[in-house]
């Protein structure tokens, strides 16, 4: 490690081997590059900026708010997901920055769960926290009313399991393929055939996928209950099945 990202000594041992010294040298390109600031620059861009737009022009007695943001959060997010994603361990295999870095005292599973754990972070800041606060002034200072922060902040936790799903999906693609191409291909596919796919499935099948999610936060975001847990639980599973393959074709890569 480079004295940059004050490494500590290593005491983990087994798979956690290296790990708080992988999550300075991940949270260094958030904390101390323009990738944290142009993230939220971005996010807030679109997803405040297509929010503004559309209260701006909304009927006035339209009963709608900000479960409209809420919704719009979840339903575009999961493609800045993959494309965080889509490189971090592909760039880095291709260039011999992973196997110089396995050369140190860090395991293999430590490496991604250190990606995994700050793409996480970040995006739940430069996606949701940031943009969904913007979002309360925007609300109060165009409708003039105040949103419950209970239901905003329910509706967002969802949007954010959707996040993790995609997030988890790409990396584990990361893992398994050596270029690019075929990583954010399959992600993004997966992101544009739902709509499809939600016409000719089942119902039991869509409600195991994240397709729902625009729906489900926008009706909690408004104080509805909830009107079926499943799709969460289904992408909370899907996202640690994700993880554990990434966790185990790493382990077996011959870098």
């Amino acid at each position: 490690m480079t004295s940059a990202v004050s490494p500590v000594p290593v005491s983990e041992r087994g798979w956690r081997c290296g790990l708080a010294n992988l999550l300075l040298k991940e949270s260094r390109w958030w904390r101390k590059s323009w990738l944290g600031l142009g993230q939220v620059l971005l996010w807030a861009a679109i997803l405040n900026g297509i929010y503004a737009l559309i209260l701006v022009t909304m009927p006035e007695d339209s009963e709608e708010g900000i479960e409209i943001f809420v919704a719009i959060a979840a339903g575009t997010t999961g493609y800045g997901a993959i494309t965080l994603a889509q490189g971090v361990l592909v760039s880095e295999k291709r260039s011999g920055t992973l196997a110089w870095v396995l050369a140190g005292p860090v395991s293999r599973s430590a490496v991604v769960l250190s990606k995994l754990i700050v793409l996480v972070i970040g995006s739940l800041v430069t996606m949701l926290i940031v943009p969904g606060l913007i979002a309360f002034g925007e609300t109060s200072l165009i409708l003039g009313e105040t949103p419950a922060a209970g239901p905003v902040v329910g509706g967002l936790a969802i949007a954010e399991v959707g996040i993790l799903f995609y997030l988890s999906l790409t990396v584990m693609l990361g893992t398994i393929f050596g270029s690019r191409g075929p990583v954010i291909g399959i992600a993004l596919a997966f992101i544009f055939i739902g709509p499809f796919l939600m016409l000719a499935t089942p119902d039991w099948f869509e409600d195991i996928m994240p397709w729902r999610f625009p729906e489900l936060v926008a009706d909690v975001a408004q104080g509805e209950p909830l009107a079926t847990p499943v799709p969460i639980i289904a992408c909370a599973g899907w996202t640690i099945v994700f993880v554990a393959v990434s966790l185990w074709r790493i382990r077996r890569d011959d870098l």
